[in-house]
């Protein structure tokens, strides 16, 4: 996962993710609220001095610095101008001494519960020996910095680090849970984190840090939102107002309705927990995704891959007769060469209870209660390896013509159980498995659907939700003309109301009825595919070129027609975008020459996309033909400018840097890009809300959070009950 992703960090009422300037957050709790442990001599001064002075300095590096600075968060400037050394110390200081303060509470110490505890035991063998590792990244580094346990996503374990200076391990890709402050460079001002205190005896201040202070509720919350894939949130969580429940609830509620924020060509996401699945699986064809929940856990996501034949079965039933398409789906798995199930991890389990919870399923399915205890053990000693099936995990079985299941676990094959290839599809397919999300999932992606409209694809954005999702809501039928975000003329004088109007409603209007039409014309299957599925298939691109390019052609228009805005367009970006552009071309002049370039030296028709490059992590100005697009290079479009002649000629003729020139003046829709930037570094549609909220200073939402943490404590809870 990306950094940026991690660095949406919650800071209640102080200003650590809001732009500059930055102002000095409050402590959450008395400057005496520590004593004995830390004097409030020390921790006034440390506060109301050196923390103080890291926050006025950035503000003034910023306000004498580019321009561009302004908009970016404290989180942005840290990964983004790590080469500016005063810029980034001071920011890096600003956000490490405000984590800081929430890592330790009055009366704290003792020892952590739930996840964070099992987490401690798994990967330090013994809470002793994680602190032990902590107290020595503190004593043995020379002069200042930090000592942290950090989650590690890639190797999904926790570690120990430390950092010297302001250093922080969110720009090695690391999440924050807990943070020592060991600095003593400040001996001249009565010292800093514990000088005052314990002069040279840094040992007595960790261990008392340990004994006393640390806010074990703030690490585990950290920690479970790192497992759970949402953000860090920081905020106190000593008081969990009874109130704080439904506000959590009515804002869930609220961002369940946003659409789902990734760029990322899946074909289906599993609603319920954000899980991906791609359309395709060793050459087979995905049938559908869904929850499997033990009460309110959502412990995994499964999704089914088969052949087209099996797919083609049902594809001409109505997705009313829900249970005579499974029984029909059923009977003619039998005969597939492979029917495999993805089961990804959402929730973590322990090896023996993953391996117990799929054989209770398939035991009343089959007889061969044999085959039963080697699919368990197989489940078992797969998981085991890992230690236990965490979020993330992805448990692999492929059913067999020769009725065998292959089990394998985050791509290692594991072995076979003979004899259960029908019993383990009918856990998920018969009218009483185990995930009726799943099976809803598999008519509606495989049946005959009703007419929907290509309106709610909402290609990464538009003015009524903030980004779009890209694998489309709707999966089926006739796709319909998108409505523009503003009014034909409103784009005048640099695009004319009479080429707008031609260019909606004669070609972009021919796109998609050409795009019904061979779709209605042709296979019953493609009746199951969106946009993104017509042009991420390699099939469809090389046999049906002509469905391939209306379709490409349709999510190019919609995505092009919100690149531009109808006031307020035009002149140089901002924020994030504005800071990325810079350090990837040098400067925007740089940036906006380049797109200018590229898009002059188009030959016919065509499409100049700012897009963003994940595995390189920058920003890129590509060319494509026709209707191409860079989602078929796993890159994620950020901007585009349409140079097919219709889009131009009647207002420009071959005047195309006129054109140009106006789009970059007066109409480039910067919001609509930056959203889409966020949402490429993985800055999704709840850390935006967040952000607002927080740097609005809203007070309830502090509530929710807390409440948040509540959640998670109690889910876990009654996860190990049952």
């Amino acid at each position: 996962m990306n950094p940026i992703k991690l660095l949406s960090v919650i800071f209640i009422g102080a200003s650590g993710t809001a732009a500059a300037p930055f102002e000095l957050p409050d402590l959450p709790y008395g400057y005496d609220a520590l004593e004995p442990v830390i004097s409030q001599k020390t921790l006034t001064t440390h506060h109301l001095k050196h923390h103080a002075k890291y926050v006025n300095t950035s503000n003034q590096l910023i306000e004498s610095g580019d321009a561009t600075l302004k908009g970016l968060s404290q989180e942005d400037i840290m990964i983004l101008h790590q080469d500016n050394a005063g810029l980034f110390n001071n920011v890096a200081q600003s956000w490490n001494h405000n984590f800081y303060w929430h890592c330790m509470k009055p009366d704290g110490g003792g020892e952590p519960r739930g996840l964070l505890a099992d987490a401690i035991k798994k990967d330090f063998s013994s809470l002793d020996k994680m602190v032990d590792e902590m107290e020595t990244a503190a004593l043995t580094a020379f002069g200042s910095g930090w000592a942290w346990l950090s989650y590690d996503k890639k190797r999904q374990k926790l570690v120990v680090t430390k950092t010297s200076g302001a250093g922080n391990p969110l720009t090695d890709g690391l999440v924050p849970i807990l943070t020592i402050d060991y600095a003593n460079d400040y001996i001249c001002l009565s010292g800093a984190a514990y000088y005052l205190d314990y002069q040279e005896k840094r040992k007595a201040y960790v261990d008392a840090f340990f004994d006393k202070l640390v806010n074990w509720e703030f690490a585990g919350l950290n920690f479970g939102n790192a497992m759970t894939h949402e953000e860090l949130a920081i905020t106190m969580v000593f008081k969990i107002p009874i109130a704080a429940v439904a506000v959590w609830a009515l804002l869930v509620a609220a961002l369940s309705m946003a659409p789902a924020a990734t760029v990322e060509a899946a074909a289906l996401v599993d609603t319920a927990t954000k899980i991906n699945f791609d359309d395709n699986l060793a050459g087979l064809p995905l049938f559908g995704v869904g929850c499997r929940k033990k009460g309110p856990i959502k412990v995994y996501s499964v999704g089914m891959y088969s052949d087209e034949k099996a797919k083609s079965s049902i594809a001409s039933l109505s997705k009313s007769n829900r249970s005579g398409a499974l029984s029909t789906l059923r009977d003619s798995l039998k005969s597939s060469k492979m029917t495999t199930f993805l089961l990804k991890m959402n929730f973590k389990v322990g090896a023996e209870k993953m391996a117990d919870a799929i054989a209770e399923s398939v035991v009343p399915r089959t007889s061969d209660k044999g085959a039963v205890e080697t699919l368990k053990r197989l489940i078992l000693d797969g998981v085991s390896a890992k230690g236990a099936a965490t979020p993330g995990t992805t448990l692999k079985f492929d059913c067999l013509v020769d009725g065998g299941v292959k089990v394998s676990v985050d791509g290692k094959e594991i072995g076979s159980a003979p004899g259960l290839s029908r019993a383990f599809c009918d856990v998920f397919l018969d009218d009483s498995g185990v995930s009726p999300a799943f099976r809803d999932s598999v008519v509606e992606n495989c049946c005959e659907v009703s007419t929907t409209s290509i309106t709610a694809i909402d290609t990464m954005g538009s003015q009524q939700s903030s980004h779009g999702s890209m694998h489309v809501n709707q999966r089926k039928g006739r796709f319909k003309l998108p409505s523009l975000p503003y009014a034909y003329n409103a784009l005048q004088p640099v695009i004319s109301e009479k080429t707008m109007r031609a260019h909606h409603l004669k070609h972009n209007a021919k796109y998609v009825d050409t795009v019904n039409r061979l779709i209605s014309d042709g296979d019953s299957k493609l009746r199951g595919l969106n946009l993104v599925q017509i042009i991420k298939s390699n099939q469809i691109r090389q046999n049906n070129p002509a469905l391939y390019n209306n379709a490409a052609q349709c999510w190019n228009h919609d995505f092009y027609w919100k690149c531009m805005a109808g006031s307020g367009g035009g002149g140089e970006p901002t924020g994030l975008l504005a800071a990325t552009i810079r350090r990837d071309f040098g400067s925007f002049d740089n940036f906006r020459k380049e797109m200018e370039s590229v898009s002059m030296k188009a030959f016919g028709s065509g499409w100049t996309w700012l897009g963003y490059n994940k595995q390189k992590q920058k920003l890129e100005v590509i060319l494509t033909d026709g209707g191409g697009n860079p989602l078929l290079e796993n890159i994620t479009p950020i901007l585009t400018i349409d140079m097919w002649e219709h889009a131009y000629y009647l207002d420009y003729q071959e005047r195309r840097n006129e054109y140009l020139n106006g789009f970059f003046d007066r109409l480039v829709n910067w919001k609509f890009a930056e959203k889409n930037l966020k949402h490429a570094m993985g800055r999704g549609v709840i850390p935006d809300i967040m952000h607002q909220a927080s740097h609005r200073g809203l007070p309830l939402l502090a509530a929710m959070i807390s409440a948040n943490w509540a959640k998670q404590k109690a889910i876990h809870m009654l996860f190990r009950q049952s």
